[in-house]
């Protein structure tokens, strides 16, 4: 499917979600655990979009690495600078003008477990909602929501993050923060198909088979819970404004598509 403007009936979005259950099922039906588990990251080889997005940020992971090990072996942090500078969202890098980091930050990954589960979660994730939108209206989602995920992650640290903690009565907090990864766009497309079908049943973190409603819910519970804002590792705030999109999308640009 192209990104060619057109209106969906119900009728044929069930069938392409059927479409996807039948030539998925001989492997989630079968009795071997690693070929179920291959099944999750079935990908039409036509999907050079999902592809693509995979191939950058691999290549930005690669340029992270090779930034650091200059950094780290020969003291030239000039790559490393300039990979923060461009390819991190933080609000320093909105003031200094460089906008285009509210794009960039969503392809960049700095260690290497941030990209394995990021990659897995877009190829189990990516094919079915390419199918159901096409490239135009996939690719809509999916920037959309990595500009609102930093933009919701910048505001959150330029204003609610200072409140809490005047409320908490903590000190002021004197670190620059800064996000990168591609989990706030995950979370849009994931969300946007979840409401298209809620009942479809994906796996959550490829063990725990759920509904696609519940799996996004399980997320957000958990977003919630750690906290909006950063966690540790997690980027609550990005990750629940990328969400927040593609359920927006839906509501707006999907749902007065489906004529049921």
């Amino acid at each position: 499917m192209t990104g060619q403007v057109r209106r969906f009936t119900f009728q044929e979005l069930q069938h392409q979600q059927h479409t996807r259950n039948f030539s998925t099922g001989g492997l989630r039906n079968s009795n071997s655990t690693l070929t179920r588990f291959a099944g999750n990251f079935a990908v039409d080889s036509s999907n050079k979009v999902v592809y693509t997005i995979v191939a950058i940020n691999v290549a930005v992971f690669g340029a992270w690495q090779y930034a650091e090990g200059n950094a780290k072996r020969f003291h030239d942090g000039r790559l490393y600078i300039f990979m923060f500078r461009h390819f991190t969202d933080s609000l320093q890098n909105i003031k200094e003008g460089r906008v285009w980091t509210l794009v960039t930050s969503a392809f960049s990954h700095k260690e290497w477990y941030h990209i394995l589960l990021n990659t897995m979660v877009l190829l189990s994730f990516g094919d079915p909602v390419w199918r159901l939108l096409g490239t135009r209206r996939f690719l809509a989602v999916y920037l959309g929501s990595a500009i609102t995920a930093s933009l919701s992650s910048i505001a959150y640290y330029a204003n609610l993050e200072p409140y809490l903690r005047r409320k908490q009565h903590k000190p002021p907090s004197n670190s620059i923060h800064y996000s990168m990864g591609a989990s706030g766009s995950i979370m849009g497309i994931t969300t946007a198909f979840a409401c298209v079908y809620p009942m479809s049943q994906y796996s959550l973190f490829f063990v725990i088979t759920m509904p696609a409603a519940a799996l996004i819910g399980t997320f957000v519970y958990f977003f919630l819970r750690t906290g909006v804002g950063v966690t540790g590792r997690f980027d609550s705030a990005g990750h629940l404004g990328g969400g927040l999109f593609g359920a927006a999308y839906y509501f707006t640009k999907l749902r007065p598509l489906i004529r049921r």
